[in-house]
């Protein structure tokens, strides 16, 4: 396992490269309306239903099962996108709060990250470490 202190951000080994989401599937799903918990175990789109929302930090998410929706609840930190669904690139760049999309997005190191374009996502999948932080 690579340490992050030992990782060349100008350099990422195989296994830290940003992950491409594939969006052919999304068919207009949004963050609101998609199962997260779906998204995260399966990598797969699976919409939304009314009758299983959480409201969650000023949001509703909507889920495809009771059980999707329990989980989530349980720990909604494990599903949600990396800042909460920011762009990164944006956020880093502007100083700016810019919501991103599925339709601009990648896995990283088990989290999902979404960006406002195409451009911002390429230039995080170049470099993922100028934009994210460690705590």
């Amino acid at each position: 396992m690579v340490a992050e202190a030992d990782v060349d951000e100008n350099s990422p080994s195989p296994a830290l490269t940003p992950e491409p989401l594939s969006v052919d599937a999304a068919d207009g799903l949004t963050l609101a309306n998609c199962c997260l918990v779906a998204l995260f175990e399966e990598r797969r789109f699976v919409a939304g239903r009314p009758e299983h929302p959480i409201e969650y930090d000023r949001h509703r998410f909507l889920f495809s099962t009771a059980e999707a929706a329990q989980k989530f609840a349980a720990d909604p930190q494990q599903y949600l996108p990396a800042a909460m669904g920011l762009d990164v690139v944006a956020v880093r760049r502007q100083a700016a709060a810019v919501n991103g999309s599925l339709e601009h997005a990648t896995w990283f190191r088990g989290r999902l990250y979404l960006f406002a374009s195409a451009g911002n996502l390429t230039a995080f999948q170049a470099h993922p470490y100028r934009y994210i932080e460690y705590q």
